[in-house]
């Protein structure tokens, strides 16, 4: 379960967690601008996040989603991203929005699935590259 952006990380770890014999279930994390998060309604604005970077959708040549069998897509909205880093902050994860986005995603899925079930994400990002933008404009 991984946001986006190349696509290496979601298809080597499938490929290997599969090559081994696991069960596996592919799930994208896509971040969202919701125009309810800058006042203006309920609906969503764009597919892109102007706060988690690294998330290209249809640019990558590595990321081929019909190589992965039940790929899932769930969409987060950016303050949902934001709130779930900051609390992989306060929680002592030294973490950026991108880990959020897929922590958040990652609870989402593991909310729905059997008990036993186990869910894997990775924490790509760290938060020093953001003390100067919105993740910190709020307090922790």
């Amino acid at each position: 379960m991984l946001g986006i952006g190349t696509g290496a990380t979601l298809v080597g770890l499938y490929q290997g967690f599969a090559e081994a014999g696991c069960n596996v279930r592919p799930v994208v994390a896509r971040p969202v601008v919701l125009i309810t998060e800058v006042g203006l309604g309920g609906v969503e604005c764009c597919s892109f996040s102007t706060c988690i970077p690294g998330v290209v959708d249809s640019l990558s040549k590595l990321f081929v989603p019909e190589a992965l069998p039940g790929l899932e897509t769930i969409e987060v909205p950016d303050g949902e991203a934001l709130t779930a880093t900051r609390e992989l902050i306060r929680l002592g994860f030294p973490v950026g929005p991108s880990s959020g986005l897929n922590y958040h995603a990652a609870q989402q899925v593991a909310s729905r699935l059997p008990a036993g079930a186990q869910v894997v994400t990775v924490f790509p990002d760290r938060m020093k590259r953001y003390f100067s933008t919105e993740l910190f404009t709020a307090s922790l």
